[in-house]
């Protein structure tokens, strides 16, 4: 059964992040508007939640807004994520139906104590809006080293707390990260790290790849998650369904699609 659907909706961003997994991908852009009819086809299938993200998302701020309030008529949950560049007061309406936005952190994103701080005051914004906030970090040698106080820094402004495998990665099991992810686990309830970590680090031996999720970019590409390479492409939004009718489950892996 799919839980989440994940939908890059544009290749556009404001930042150049180097270790972007979203660039590059083959195929026709589709406008944003390619993506509406999701919201009742997840609905339809019993999706429960769609992951909204990019490249950039809040370039299109009324595309999310529309998109916000047909995923609540359908009753499916929508998330987002976001760097921050494009999540102001000034927009906030167009944010009022997400459940949860996330916030991406890096040391190309946050660079110094100032911008860390001003991602902070996102936060505070978005929560004092009645969203949940979440912080989906990617974790470097630097990040690792003071981990405890960036988790303990983050979950004083956020719900939810995502490790990331920084993919392609550098960053080795002996780096110290597996014995501070343990015991920050036992501290803090929603702290979460993605399954190719998990395995990295001998904390798991499958993939969830091709199970609980499915992803379409901003070709039309669909795959079993956004690091996967796609299997099928759509001409119309509502070619998912037969697509996952015949396609899904996938066998388990033991190996992360990206890496």
């Amino acid at each position: 059964m799919i839980e989440v659907l994940s939908l890059h909706i544009t290749d556009k961003c404001t930042r150049k992040c180097p270790g972007c997994y979203m660039r590059g991908k083959p195929g026709e852009l589709k406008d944003p508007d390619f993506f509406m009819p999701f919201a009742s086809i997840a609905g339809e299938m019993g999706i429960k939640q769609i992951a909204l993200g990019g490249g950039e998302p809040t370039l299109f701020p009324e595309f999310v807004a529309e998109f916000g309030a047909a995923c609540s008529q359908n009753g499916v949950i929508l998330n987002m994520t976001t760097n921050g560049d494009g999540f102001n007061e000034d927009r906030l309406d167009k944010f009022k139906d997400l459940t949860l936005v996330s916030f991406s952190i890096d040391r190309h994103k946050v660079r110094n104590t100032r911008e860390l701080h001003s991602l902070f005051d996102k936060m505070r914004l978005a929560s004092a809006a009645g969203l949940k906030v979440g912080a989906n970090v990617q974790l470097d040698p630097f990040i690792v080293k003071h981990l405890y106080e960036m988790i303990k820094e983050l979950f004083c402004h956020c719900h939810r707390v995502y490790l990331l495998q920084p993919k392609p990665t550098k960053l080795l099991p002996d780096a110290g990260i597996k014995t501070r992810l343990q015991a920050a686990s036992f501290l803090y309830e929603n702290l979460y790290a993605d399954e190719s970590l998990l395995m990295k680090l001998g904390l798991s031996e499958t993939c969830g790849r091709g199970e609980k999720m499915v992803s379409v970019d901003y070709c039309g590409g669909v795959s079993c998650c956004s690091f996967d390479k796609s299997f099928a492409s759509l001409t119309k939004a509502r070619d998912l369904v037969e697509i996952i009718d015949k396609h899904y489950p996938f066998p388990k892996t033991t190996q992360c699609p990206f890496l």
